[in-house]
């Protein structure tokens, strides 16, 4: 069976190349096909995973990969015929995102790959050792890559936007990580800030866009060497300049990290030689920062998260405690008052910053040593209360669309839930697999898997029903998308190819929606007849 098979594929090929100068073979194929396997079943289900959705513009622009293992860039507008590739990436390599160390981060959809700039957005492919900044308005033409290791010798994974440019760290010289601006001209860029010129010096790195200022952590001058300090640009072209420090030199900050803008206020952890890590707040530019325990009057704060002009901090009386205190404002951080004090049963299980805001509400999630909860607020006391229990798997990620709130819980697999900020319409939709989530007006575009054809993009709408939205990797050939490829569906190809049927037979031969059938489709439908979906 195996010589068989060997040889079956030799003559496929052979028939393929005569192709090029005559489509009487294409009849040739299909009979072969027929004879020598009867049209064997696919085993394996396609999936392109759709990853990074990011609203540019009118459409969704997402990653899906392709059975090669490439990976293709899409748009959608949250319709089959609205949904199609923009452009391929350079094959072997693929969308990725670095840590400032240099390290891959794992394809984790809370990490995003697209960085949107205006009415465009950024994304990083990377392979063969090679790094390339590319842009995209969602269109062919308007996709292309800006730099490659020609101009900037490593691309890292912190990057923000503002007014419609790209802050991206980027090697010039060894061993220092530079801070650059380009607009998106291919060739073009221009530093912004340069790191500290000692190689104990740390990259620019936790990079945060609000309004037209960019706040970003990075090595002290050189005078302070190695100490990480708070720093901010603005979007009129002009150098960094320092934002925030230490309030004693004698205890510097080793590491800034999740910085949280909101009005002129800064919050931001930070880590210091002999003592964890805390939350501290810059009042304004060229401050003194101040530990928010001070403001608060706790002992310690943790985290902090801020969706528009609202602020939520989380606080605790000592690091591992049962009571923890929610904090909101929408004015300045001094401003902030209790919402609700929460209690877990059991040490250590902290509330976690994962929010979003419809209207006038905003959602926040909390651990009672059971479950996690999800929580609503209107920012006052009285209007902070529990809308339902979501189970024993973690939120790590929340979006609203219309007047609803959609929540991912859990990895591998993940399942999605969907509220209209009651108990009894918080819902857990069945998914098998849910991977990124955008809204497109009233509507969320998910990747998803219901357990019929792999991981693929879905739609829903205010009605809540799930609806496939475009099977990408289905295989070429499965007119009658049943997960197998007969030798009847091959011969309908070759007549498609041959002219005397038109395309909208069976589309599932025109992945690329050209209206032609083409030798590489026969091809990879006779595949999917042979072995299925690799």
């Amino acid at each position: 069976m195996a010589n068989l098979l060997v040889w079956s594929r030799s003559v496929m090929i052979s028939s393929v190349c005569r192709l090029r100068s005559g489509r009487s073979v294409l009849p040739f194929i299909v009979v072969f096909v027929s004879i020598a396997f009867g049209g064997a079943e696919a085993n394996t289900v396609c999936s392109s995973f759709p990853s990074s959705l990011t609203r540019v513009g009118d459409n969704i622009v997402f990653f899906a990969r392709l059975e090669s293992g490439d990976y293709q860039l899409w748009k959608s507008d949250g319709s089959d015929g609205g949904t199609s590739a923009v452009a391929d990436l350079p094959t072997g390599t693929r969308p990725v995102m670095m840590s400032a160390s240099g390290r891959e981060y794992g394809l984790l959809e809370s990490v995003r790959y697209i960085s949107t700039a205006g009415s465009e957005a950024f994304f990083v492919v990377r392979g063969f050792g090679l790094s390339e900044l590319w842009i995209t308005d969602g269109s062919v033409d308007g996709t292309r890559p800006v730099f490659d290791t020609r101009e900037v010798s490593a691309l890292l994974s912190d990057t923000a936007t503002l007014s419609g440019s790209l802050y991206f760290a980027g090697h010039d010289r060894t061993p220092e990580t530079d801070l650059w601006r380009t607009d998106g001209d291919p060739g073009h860029a221009e530093p912004v800030f340069e790191a500290d010129g000692n190689a104990s010096g740390r990259a620019p790195s936790s990079f945060v866009s609000h309004g037209r200022t960019l706040f970003f952590a990075a090595s002290a001058t050189a005078e302070f060497t190695g100490a990480i300090r708070l720093w901010a640009t603005s979007g009129d072209g002009g150098s960094a300049v320092l934002y925030a420090r230490e309030p004693d030199r004698a205890h510097p900050f080793l590491d800034i990290f999740s910085i949280v803008p909101h009005g002129s206020d800064v919050l931001f952890l930070a880590s210091r030689l002999g003592s964890g890590s805390e939350m501290w707040l810059a009042p304004g530019p060229d401050s003194v920062a101040v530990p928010m325990s001070e403001i608060l009057g706790s002992t310690r704060v943790y985290s902090a998260v801020a969706t528009d002009n609202r602020l939520l901090v989380f606080t605790t009386v000592d690091y591992c405690n049962e009571r923890f205190d929610v904090w909101g404002s929408e004015g300045t951080v001094t401003e902030a008052e209790k919402l609700v004090e929460l209690y877990a049963d059991g040490p250590c299980h902290h509330p976690v910053p994962v929010s979003a805001r419809s209207g006038s509400i905003s959602y926040f999630s909390f651990f009672d040593g059971a479950s996690w909860d999800l929580w609503r607020t209107d920012m006052s006391a009285v209007g902070t209360e529990l809308v339902a229990i979501l189970g024993s798997e973690m939120p790590n990620g929340m979006t609203t669309a219309g007047e609803f709130l959609f929540v991912r819980t859990g990895r591998h697999p993940a399942q999605l839930w969907r509220s209209d900020g009651t108990e009894e319409g918080t819902t857990k939709l069945g998914f098998v697999d849910v991977g990124a989530m955008a809204a497109l007006g009233n509507d969320l575009l998910v990747s998803a898997n219901d357990g019929t054809v792999g991981m693929e993009l879905y739609r829903i709408d205010s009605d809540g029903e799930p609806a496939l939205v475009r099977d990408i990797l289905r295989f070429i050939g499965d007119c009658n998308d049943d997960g197998v490829v007969s030798i009847d569906e091959l011969i309908v190809g070759a007549r498609i190819a041959l002219e005397s049927l038109p395309a909208a037979s069976c589309l599932a031969f025109d992945p690329d929606r050209d209206g032609t059938v083409t030798v590489a489709d026969l091809t990879a439908a006779v595949q999917s007849s042979l072995v299925g979906c690799s």
